[in-house]
This record gives C-alpha cells, sequence and structure tokens, in this order.
C-alpha cells in the first residue's frame, strides 16, 4: 500500500512540475509566433503512434476449366475470362449428380419389314355370249386367298380397263353392260390376302383370252 501512495505522489509531483515549465517557456517567448514547434514535456513518458488504415483484399474468384487449361483469375473491374474451348463447371457445396440422356438410334434393318408372300393365281378358263352382259371365269384356288381381284380389257397390257370385280371364290361370274357386244375381251385376277387387319397383294395373272360364244 504504501509503494502504491509513493507512485502516486511522484506521478502528481511530476505533472505539476511540467505544468509550470509550460508556463514560463510561454511568458518567455513574448508572444513569439514564427511558427516554431514547442516541445512536448511529456514526449518522454507518453508516445502516440498513428493509425494504420487495412483496407481488405477483394476474394479472387477461380474458374476451373476442364481439358487441361490453367484457371484464370478475373482482375477487378473487367469482364470474367471465357474460355475458348471445352465446358466450363463450377462447384458450389457438395457435387451435384449429373443425368446422362441416351438416345436410341433406329437402323434401316429394323426399320424393313417383310412383306408377306402371297401366292398367285391363274385364270383357268372365261366364256361368254357375244351379246351377254356377263362372262363366267374359273380361277387356280388358293387357300390363303381372302379375295381375288379380276380385272377385263378390250386388250391384252390392259392399258384400258373396262370393268374391275372382286370375287370371293375362285369360281365367278362377272356382270357389266360393258361386256355386251364385245368381239375380243381379256381377263386376269390376283389374290388379295388380309393379315391383322392389312392387305396384302400377289402378282397379277397371265392375261386370258375370253371365249366369245356366238
Amino acid at each position: 500500500m504504501k509503494i502504491k501512495k509513493i507512485l502516486a505522489m511522484t506521478l502528481a509531483a511530476m505533472l505539476v512540475i511540467g505544468t509550470i515549465s509550460v508556463g514560463a517557456s510561454q511568458n518567455s517567448s513574448d508572444g513569439d509566433k514564427d511558427g516554431d514547434t514547442m516541445e512536448n514535456p511529456w514526449g518522454g513518458y507518453f508516445t502516440t503512434a498513428p493509425t494504420e488504415t487495412v483496407t481488405p483484399e477483394p476474394e479472387e474468384i477461380v474458374t476451373t476449366l476442364e481439358g487441361g487449361d490453367e484457371p484464370t483469375t478475373p482482375d477487378s473491374g473487367n469482364e470474367p475470362a471465357t474460355p475458348d474451348s471445352g465446358n466450363v463447371s463450377t462447384t458450389v457445396g457438395k457435387d451435384i449428380p449429373t443425368t446422362t440422356v441416351t438416345q436410341a438410334t433406329t437402323t434401316g434393318a429394323d426399320k424393313a419389314t417383310s412383306a408377306p408372300t402371297v401366292k398367285k393365281t391363274k385364270v383357268k378358263k372365261a366364256t361368254k355370249k357375244l351379246s351377254a352382259k356377263k362372262v363366267k371365269i374359273s380361277l387356280k384356288k388358293v387357300k390363303e386367298a381372302k379375295k381375288y381381284q379380276v380385272q377385263i380389257s378390250k386388250t391384252k397390257k390392259f392399258k384400258k380397263v373396262l370393268v374391275r370385280k372382286n370375287v370371293k371364290k375362285a369360281k365367278a361370274t362377272i356382270k357389266s353392260k360393258k361386256l355386251a357386244n364385245k368381239k375380243k375381251l381379256y381377263v386376269r385376277a390376283r389374290v388379295v390376302k388380309v393379315v391383322n387387319g392389312v392387305k396384302s397383294y400377289g402378282k397379277w395373272s397371265k392375261a386370258k383370252k375370253i371365249k366369245i360364244k356366238k
């Protein structure tokens, strides 16, 4: 306790002495205002250091480029660098799972579908009377045939067809007013097959000349 009191008394005495010396120096200068700097009597006991202002540095933004390119750091105030090639990938937090979409391709072999084979029929017999409006025909029977298409023409190459008819049986009669009084006629036929609602046609038979009876 005694030591603390002695220190306090010493400090107070020093303050008083410093104040007296400052007043004396001011009186002796007689109002000198030439701009001289007066020394601080307390400079030996107290020091004041200038404070420094610390400016935080901006954080660097690093962009990672795939394909072995080095990372680029954009300058402050400038636009971020854009990579010329490669994909830019950024990682935030945990890895984000990627989903790969695979598009199925169809080859020509998959598109091609084999057409069902249809057997060929044959005109066995065809007759009519000159003045009659009907023709009796007899075809080669095909088991898979749903029906038969029959065409009658005045020419062997069937450039112009007079009559077109569909018949269900191999033996049938074709009726039409266009057949009357025709001296030369030809007939041909083909098989019509139906599979799952889809029609398939066989090849046309050879043209058969219709026998005209007087």
